[in-house]
């Protein structure tokens, strides 16, 4: 409801509760003249103060009722702001209020969401561009690396080829990320033990958690899907390195299957130091358009105090998909 209107039913409701309590109170006094005894007199004047209490207590209800009413739109909106996927900037908020104070808000904050994501699609175009670029000279350095390899001192060579494969890794990362959220990809469809899958990706895994003191626990039971197993292990693993180098303390893993649905959680403490981040990590935007080609799938995050869980949502495939 417009600012307004609610200005306007407050005033009328405060005028109208003061000239009819001063009416009443007139009138009252009046009549008062005429009672005998004093014991009549103080019987009207709390039948009138019931009464004033009475329109007071009323109104103040309905000023409440208006004026909730008149936030539900921004209630709403609100919502849906908090569910907004910051990996997904093409969302949109909408309203089924036709308050034009409100429609106006809400378009600004589309327009804001769109000129993000003409912000992020540009960035992500020369991202590509620029792993594409860089990807020959990575490849001319390895060979000329190999080349020399017997004439450079082998810590030093060691560094060098580690410093290689670091930035090669990256560089695959970001061609993976840019050929998937354009829809590049090629899914190789195969029935996965999913809890095999896991099992083994997990031993390197467990080496990384105990030289830093902390644990992995997991509990699986069988469970099969289909999906490509590159791709999906590139999923689980981007979810395990998440919670291994912005967590802290235990790992927990917990694979269930039931009615044909496959739930994957990953859940960690936090670090003290950190919070909720951007949520636009190249880990999480690798997750969300694989997950997305593959269509079978879901992946949410959730934040709980200390807390932070990742789930993953492996549906069975249907004959629409792949």
């Amino acid at each position: 409801m417009n600012r307004r209107w609610l200005t306007v039913t407050a005033a009328f409701g405060l005028g109208f509760l003061g000239v009819s309590a001063a009416f009443h109170w007139a009138a009252a006094a009046r009549e008062a003249r005429f009672l005998k005894t004093a014991e009549h007199r103080r019987e009207l004047v709390r039948w009138e103060a019931g009464y004033a209490l009475t329109m007071l207590a009323t109104f103040l209800g309905i000023g409440l009722l208006v004026a909730t009413a008149g936030g539900r739109p921004l209630r709403a909106l609100r919502r849906q702001l908090s569910l907004l996927d910051p990996q997904s900037p093409w969302q949109r908020v909408y309203s089924d209020e036709r308050d034009p104070e409100v429609e106006a808000l809400i378009e600004e904050i589309n327009r804001l969401l769109e000129r993000v994501q003409e912000v992020l699609a540009e960035v992500d175009r020369s991202s590509a561009r620029l792993a594409h670029e860089l990807k020959l000279p990575l490849t001319l350095a390895r060979l000329r690396m190999e080349r020399v390899v017997d004439r450079v001192d082998p810590a030093i060579a060691e560094q060098i080829e580690a410093e290689l494969d670091r930035l090669g890794h990256h560089l695959e990362r970001a061609l993976l990320l840019a050929r998937a959220e354009k829809g590049g990809l090629v899914l190789r469809w195969e029935r996965l033990r999913v809890d095999d899958l896991m099992e083994e990706l997990l031993e390197g895994f467990r080496l990384l958690a105990e030289a830093e003191g902390r644990t992995l626990e997991l509990r699986t039971e069988h469970a099969e899907a289909e999906a490509d197993p590159t791709y999906l292990k590139q999923i689980l693993y981007n979810l395990v390195s998440n919670a291994l180098h912005h967590g802290r303390g235990p790992i927990f893993i917990r694979l269930r299957c039931a009615r044909g649905r496959i739930v994957i959680r990953v859940g960690n403490q936090i670090k003290r130091s950190g919070g909720k981040g951007s949520g636009l990590g190249v880990g999480k935007r690798i997750v969300a358009a694989l997950v997305h080609s593959h269509g079978n799938m879901r992946i949410a995050y959730r934040l709980f105090r200390q807390w932070h869980c990742a789930r993953l949502s492996i549906f069975p495939k249907t004959s629409r998909q792949g």
